[in-house]
């Protein structure tokens, strides 16, 4: 039986969901096979304004080029994600630390030495830094979905930002009459759960949005509760896995995971301690997490470091090989745990990306490390890739929608 390349002009590699069906749980349409899901094309942003993207096929070679032009200067990127534009094709957006375009849209084909577009999101004079970007399905099908970007907050400035058409044109949601909305903590992470329900987490409060992000509610604010359930402090990154939301935080100086089934978003569980990675404080810091569609989830963070940790999640239980508060100091763990030291010589990690087969590290100085064994193991596949040995990785995706 034939795979198909295609449904109705829409790349299988593009499409979210079929009458209503996630696409990842599509076998067969019209007697043809689904493709197996995973990449075609790993895109990386990096600084100095610089796009790398590689073919799956050879993740060792990367291609560089200028991806900002006719906007300002060339800066770095905090984010690149990939999703669908107003015709459900696939591209990318990227977010920009510097100028008032505080974010670009890729075109169709990003291996094209070509201007992305440029755009101020915010329609105004300042510079409003934007840190995270995403991409989700509508829940009534609508091919463009659905792009959030979040970030800098102040006290004229309290909004995350929605795109309703492929990333051309964004408004505005105001956040300043949420409970427990801080104008002085930024926001740096949101999330989808595939379905038009969308998440983010400010301080200890979980905001949920059940209509397409069009507005959001204060879910319950973290409460201390039994043992070894803590306060975020600061959250730091969230994605959405084997339908279960997974969070990661700051909490007296350590970083914490916890998760919650999508059934309950009010029970989350006991927090888990990854002690080698170092307390972020500062509002651009931020982590970053990848997931396979079982729950396996990587965690690094920016903060200067060769050290990551696996662990598997099933609604508000994390399986894995990490201490929660008060069991020890974490720093014992080692091979054959669910930490992992690549003892880089000079590089740190800055983010991690998968498509449920193949999972990659962007590094500083260009470089490239790869687990096929989801995240167990890792070897570094690409060295310096950037225009020059100076150049730092900072975001990577590949062409697949989240969550998986």
């Amino acid at each position: 039986m034939a795979d198909y390349a295609q449904i109705n002009d829409v790349a299988a590699a593009s499409i979210a969901q079929i009458n209503d069906v996630n696409y990842a749980n599509c076998a067969e349409v019209n007697d043809c096979t689904s493709p197996s899901l995973g990449a075609t094309r790993w895109v990386v942003g990096a600084d100095d304004g610089l796009i790398a993207h590689a073919a799956n096929s050879d993740r060792t070679s990367w291609t560089t080029y200028g991806g900002v032009t006719g906007g300002g200067t060339h800066d770095n990127k905090f984010d690149i994600q990939f999703g669908q534009n107003a015709s459900g094709q696939g591209v990318y957006v990227c977010t920009r630390d510097g100028g008032v375009r505080e974010i670009q849209i890729s075109g169709t084909d990003v291996t094209a030495n070509a201007a992305w577009t440029d755009i101020n999101i915010d329609g105004t004079s300042s510079n409003i830094k934007m840190l995270t970007v995403a991409w989700g399905a509508r829940s009534d099908g609508t091919a463009a979905g659905t792009w959030f970007a979040v970030g800098q907050q102040t006290s004229s400035h309290q909004k995350i930002y929605r795109s309703t058409d492929g990333g051309v044109n964004w408004s505005a949601i105001d956040l300043s009459g949420l409970s427990g909305h801080s104008d002085s903590v930024w926001i740096n992470n949101i999330a989808s759960d595939g379905n038009g329900n969308w998440a983010f987490v400010q301080a200890n409060r979980f905001y949920y949005s059940t209509n397409d992000g069009q507005s959001f509610a204060v879910s319950t604010p973290f409460d201390v509760g039994a043992n070894n359930k803590g306060v975020p402090g600061r959250a730091h990154a969230l994605i959405f896995t084997n339908n279960s939301w997974v969070l990661m935080y700051s909490n007296s100086s350590q970083i914490h995971v916890r998760s919650c089934a999508a059934s309950d978003i009010t029970d989350w569980g006991d927090e888990r301690r990854l002690n080698n990675l170092q307390h972020m404080s500062a509002n651009t810091e931020k982590g970053n997490m990848a997931a396979n569609a079982s729950g396996r989830v990587v965690a690094v963070t920016m903060k200067n470091e060769a050290d990551l940790y696996f662990f598997d999640v099933n609604g508000k239980t994390i399986t894995a090989n990490i201490p929660s508060p008060g069991t020890g100091n974490g720093t014992e763990l080692a091979s054959g745990s669910n930490y992992v030291n690549l003892s880089m010589s000079s590089d740190n990690i800055k983010d991690v990306a998968t498509d449920g087969n193949t999972w990659l590290l962007a590094c500083q100085d260009g470089d490239i490390w790869e687990s096929t064994n989801d995240g167990e193991s890792w070897s570094q596949i690409a060295n310096e890739q950037g225009a020059d040995a100076a150049d730092d990785f900072t975001s990577i995706t590949c062409d697949v929608l989240l969550p998986l």
